[in-house]
């Protein structure tokens, strides 16, 4: 395969705080808008072609449980997979009907894509719970999410991929219903070559053939891969073109023959794709999502687990191209998709992966995007971003500290160490403050306080010093780190000294991380790992000291000195930082910059 490059043409993102967490979809419409089923986020939303939302509702509660794709053709129009919900609409001439209700967030404009919303909602979660449609059933409903036909009782129980369509010059409805589980499901309509369909698709080509995908464990030698002697099942992803009429296989496609269990986006091991240990727990290293054919005959497929796309030649069944988006993501992309609590394994795995990638040696047909294999630093040297332990070690180092090093160490290693100290001192002043202000009940409020701060604003200090500079965010932190120590001293009240131990923490949270940015700043990536265990030595021997000697100065010399005692060094460094902290914005900032 030819080495391409993809550009990205148009982004959609939602209206809220959404993310497909999995079984999602998008559709082009006929007039150009972009229809996307947010998947398990149980919404759904009609994009105009530059990326405007112009139509967006969700259903009541619970999540989308199957991709679904979303079509609003003229005559009628959408799908989407299940969300669950606890509010029904109710009739009164059919009281026996209770399609679940959808809450529209964007009313849809005029230019949204006329037709109706076809949906196949059901219930996601295990037995004995209540969430879900009281009716799983397929529906149309209207852009103003008025109910305008319920399939309730005409399909099975289960039913997924409910669209309009054509077949032998007749309008018709149809859907894929059989039974279903958290990854596959086994339709009615039973495959060629004595197989059983897989829930993921079922559409109508030509009026008379029909697309369908294929579930097929199979034994396999999993040991390449990190598999023990019991885990020998994978999953050969199939999809099939079929004659509705007489059942004739007219085309056959086997990932196992064309795509290596070694492009897996998810691992065998801990078997979030299946564990191999059984056929009905077999590994899905390549889980194919959706298929269709274009107007050459050839066919588009979507793998989920192998995370890309292919588009297969209808006659050869061999990969014309794929696009892997493993490499599409930035690490700031994956950092805020982590901090905003999204898919926490899936991020964890996608960084994970993209080590992996950047370690290999790249083959003769290396496709991966090489961008952020390697970054620049403050100094101007190309460091590697994780360096090959098969590459022979390079040569010694020829950087040397730059001028003012020994005092700038100085002073981020004082204010590392009062991170470490003001963390453990404040717990061992418990037996004294309480009895003072006569609340040993909300004495904990003095850590609670400065924790909330703290963790608020850490993260803060990193963008805020690409913006402002490191010098600027370094004196804010310290200052605001000492004025508080001050005000705990001097509090007559727990109300205040609550107060200053807050205050404390908005500097305390950027103590550590500017030492920590500042450090990187002028040391090179090679060199960075001794000055680092340096100073979180330093800071665990400040929590050592704090614990150990809290207790003694409050009962000794006063629960006041506990905080006294800190603002001389936090001053110290103020001191010395003032004549040798200078802003030292980095180079990656700096160039985004004048891209943006």
């Amino acid at each position: 395969m030819e080495n391409w490059t993809a550009t990205l043409v148009q982004g959609f993102y939602p209206p809220d705080d959404l993310l497909f967490k999995s079984q999602g979809s998008t559709q082009v419409q006929p007039n150009g808008n972009v229809l996307v089923n947010w998947g398990s986020e149980g919404a759904i939303t009609e994009y105009k072609p530059n990326g405007e939302p112009i139509f967006h509702f969700y259903m009541d509660s619970g999540s989308l449980d199957h991709e679904d794709r979303a079509r609003k053709p003229h005559e009628a129009c959408s799908r989407l997979s299940s969300s669950s919900t606890t509010t029904n609409w109710q009739f009164k001439s059919r009281p026996d009907l209770t399609p679940p209700k959808l809450n529209i967030t964007i009313p849809a404009t005029a230019d949204v894509e006329s037709g109706y919303i076809f949906i196949a909602p059901f219930a996601g979660f295990p037995e004995g719970t209540r969430h879900g449609p009281l009716q799983a059933a397929p529906y149309i409903f209207t852009d103003t999410c008025d109910l305008v036909w319920s399939g309730f009782t005409y399909f099975s129980i289960w039913a997924t991929n409910f669209q309009a369509g054509r077949y032998k010059g007749k309008d018709v409805l149809f859907s894929f219903e059989g039974s279903h589980n958290a990854a596959y499901g086994h339709g009615h309509l039973r495959a060629g070559n004595h197989r059983l369909t897989d829930k993921h698709e079922f559409i109508i080509t030509n009026e008379k053939t029909a697309l369908i995908h294929i579930y097929h464990p199979v034994p396999y030698d999993l040991s390449p891969y990190g598999g023990s002697p019991e885990q020998q099942w994978i999953v050969d992803a199939r999809f099939q073109e079929l004659d509705i009429n007489s059942g004739e296989v007219l085309f056959e496609w086997s990932s196992l023959s064309h795509v290596s269990p070694s492009e897996a986006f998810l691992p065998l091991n801990p078997g979030q794709a299946g564990s191999g240990y059984n056929s009905s727990d077999a590994w899905d290293y390549f889980h194919i999502n959706s298929v269709d054919k274009d107007d050459q005959g050839n066919y588009l497929i979507s793998a989920r687990d192998a995370n890309a796309a292919y588009k297969i030649d209808g006659r050869t069944s061999e990969i014309l191209w794929q696009l892997s988006v493993l490499m599409l993501y930035s690490l700031d992309q994956l950092l805020n998709l982590l901090a905003r609590g999204k898919d926490l394994y899936l991020v964890l795995w996608l960084l994970l992966k993209i080590g992996t990638r950047i370690c290999s040696e790249a083959g003769p047909q290396e496709q991966i995007d090489r961008r952020h294999d390697t970054y620049e630093t403050s100094n101007g040297e190309q460091e590697p971003l994780l360096s090959n332990v098969a590459i022979a070690s390079p040569a010694k180092s020829t950087w040397k500290p730059p001028a003012g090093f020994i005092w700038i160490e100085i002073a981020i290693f004082s204010n590392v160490f009062l991170s470490g100290f003001d963390g453990t001192i404040t717990a061992s002043t418990y037996a004294v403050i309480g009895p003072e202000f006569n609340a040993a009940n909300t004495i904990s409020w003095l850590t609670t306080s400065y924790l909330v701060t703290s963790t608020a604003f850490q993260p803060l200090y990193g963008r805020f010093s690409d913006i402002i500079g490191r010098r600027v965010c370094f004196f804010t932190a310290t200052l605001t780190f000492l004025v508080g120590c001050l005000g705990c001293a001097l509090a007559p009240d727990l109300v205040s000294l609550n107060l200053m131990r807050a205050l404390t923490g908005l500097g305390g949270g950027g103590l550590m991380t500017m030492a920590t940015i500042i450090s990187s700043d002028m040391i090179p990536f090679r060199e960075r790992g001794m000055y680092q265990a340096c100073q979180n030595v330093l800071h665990g021997f400040g929590s050592i000291c704090g614990a150990s000697l809290g207790g003694v100065i409050a009962d000794t010399i006063g629960r006041r000195w506990c905080f006294m005692c800190q603002v001389p060094v936090s001053a110290f460094a103020c001191i010395v930082g003032y004549f040798v902290v200078k802003d030292l914005l980095s180079n990656t900032f700096v160039e985004n910059t004048k891209r943006g």
